[in-house]
């Protein structure tokens, strides 16, 4: 008897301690999550500028937009539940997803839609020259449409692959400033999360919207969308400029995740307690200034693009061929219908004997050729060093211009200034909406044969005869126009503590669908 009384005691023992032991594994997360940028952003206001930093922030955080791009460079809807296109590619029609609440309280109906879009055309370059006149209108509060005058088959691509974000915001803050706005009244978006805060220099504050209603499946999130949760109530972006702050700060828990400096991945890598994010970032480029000084000389584009050894400024960049693949090819990924090596025999051959034959015909004569980089960047700044160097050894007179990102955007705007800039291309699946081509864009390609062939490209209803056309002007821009030198197509790293789960990390940190543990 008095046995059996021990053995259920013990099993009663045993049971209540199991119970506990169950409880102390159940994680507890944290209320903030805190993300770093390693430059701080000229604008939250990612409709109006091409800058990445505005889009790691805001973009489907604070704002969204009717369509989006996955991690495999599909195009997939957000704020749109339908998309339909008909006459050739002339009319598009959004059908709206019911229910959507600015952070603002007003539900999202056509007519914000429309005034969103619209703005974004009159503030964007390249969707006002593909789009021309036209303009979106609301058919009724659940619809949008726009009617060309010129077929257009990838208007739906451009939304969402667009460099400046078409965010959708309310009419009611549109119609609070100038038109067209280029600056937002109010930041107020769609998004998980709502703006708080913006303290300069030191970080944006973002804080969960709780009447945001993920669409979707659960779990089902890919690039920069799918189906977005606010899982930590606070979002801090920290700006932290310099690369040895954000590792220190990862290493005490004072950052969760921050860009990984290239020539910390060996420290990190294979360690249990960090985990390593790499993703495609785009094309690393010197944009030349096409419109005055030394720069807008073919010749001398030539000269410059013949010179380059793009393993050696790759390698100076990012020390492991793990971060960067060189490749002549202006679209990427190479999955796309567009990709084509037409002339990448002009690429990446580093001949003296060529450059120096270039230079003469461009007339050159010693003057100096001021090429403008951010130091925000150490990679686009090392990378500027050995274009430096080896400029100079074909006897180009090379003057760094070296700023922090804000000075770099101020100075990129004064075109006398620069004649050239170091800089990444976002990645794109469609020839017309590459920066470096655009006329409007910094570097201003506004060459009359380029465009009247990217508008061909743009309004062909037989796409095998717009990819046909599209080798040959690639091959004529490696050749002859040269609007700018790519040096290899760059992949980003981003590193995260062990106690970071879930989230997306295309192109950096979105931090929906994140949880840290304590």
């Amino acid at each position: 008897m008095k046995s059996r009384i021990f053995l259920m005691i013990s099993l009663l023992f045993a049971i209540s301690a199991l119970v506990p032991a169950a409880h102390a594994g159940d994680a507890e997360y944290k209320d903030e999550l805190h993300s770093t940028v390693a430059a701080s952003p000229d604008t939250l206001d990612c409709g109006n500028t091409s800058a990445g930093v505005a889009s790691i922030i805001s973009m489907g955080t604070i704002f969204e937009t009717l369509s989006y791009i996955r991690e495999d460079y599909s195009i997939a809807l957000e704020l749109a539940e339908d998309y339909q296109t008909a006459d050739g590619g002339r009319s598009h029609t959004y059908k709206l997803r019911r229910g959507v609440k600015f952070h603002n309280g007003e539900e999202m109906k056509a007519g914000d839609v429309a005034a969103s879009l619209n703005r974004w055309i009159d503030l964007f370059g390249t969707a006002a020259n593909l789009v021309g006149e036209s303009r979106f209108e609301k058919v009724d509060d659940y619809t949008v449409k726009i009617e060309l005058s010129q077929p257009f088959l990838y208007l739906n691509e451009l939304i969402a692959t667009a460099t400046n974000r078409p965010i959708i915001v309310p009419k009611s803050v549109l119609d609070k400033g100038e038109k067209p706005v280029s600056i937002l009244a109010e930041l107020v978006g769609t998004g998980p999360y709502k703006f708080v805060e913006w303290a300069q220099d030191r970080y944006v504050h973002l804080t969960r919207y709780d009447d945001y209603e993920p669409y979707g499946t659960k779990g089902d999130y890919s690039g920069w969308g799918g189906y977005k949760e606010a899982l930590t109530k606070d979002v801090y972006f920290d700006i932290v400029t310099e690369d040895s702050t954000r590792i220190a700060g990862l290493e005490s828990g004072e950052y969760d995740v921050t860009p990984l400096p290239y020539e910390e991945y060996e420290r990190f890598s294979g360690n249990p307690d960090y985990r390593i994010h790499k993703s495609l970032e785009g094309d690393d480029v010197l944009v030349f200034n096409k419109r005055e000084g030394i720069g807008s000389n073919p010749k001398f584009r030539q000269a410059v693009q013949s010179a380059l050894n793009t393993e050696d400024i790759l390698l100076g960049a990012y020390a492991n061929t793990e971060f960067f693949g060189v490749d002549s090819s202006y679209i990427i990924p190479s999955s796309s219908e567009w990709y084509t090596k037409a002339g990448s025999q002009y690429y990446n051959v580093h001949d003296p004997e060529k450059t120096a034959a270039l230079l003469k015909d461009a007339g050159y004569s010693g003057e100096p050729f001021r090429i403008l980089v951010s130091s925000s960047y150490p990679h686009f700044y090392k990378a500027g060093i050995v274009i430096e160097q080896q400029l100079k050894v074909v006897n180009i007179n090379v003057e760094l211009k070296v700023t922090d990102w804000a000075t770099f955007m101020a100075t990129r705007k004064e075109q006398s200034q620069w004649d050239a800039f170091i800089t990444s291309l976002p990645v794109t699946s469609f020839p017309p909406f590459i920066l470096s081509l655009n006329a409007l864009w910094a570097g201003w390609s506004e060459d009359e044969y380029l465009q009247s062939e990217l508008r061909a490209i743009t309004y062909a209803t037989d796409k095998s005869e717009a990819i046909a056309r599209w080798e040959k002007l690639q091959e004529w821009c490696l050749a002859e126009y040269v609007p700018a030198c790519k040096y290899g197509n760059e992949y980003r790293l981003d590193i995260s503590t062990s106690k970071v789960e879930g989230g997306s990390f295309m192109e950096g940190t979105h931090p929906w669908n994140i949880r840290v543990r304590k």
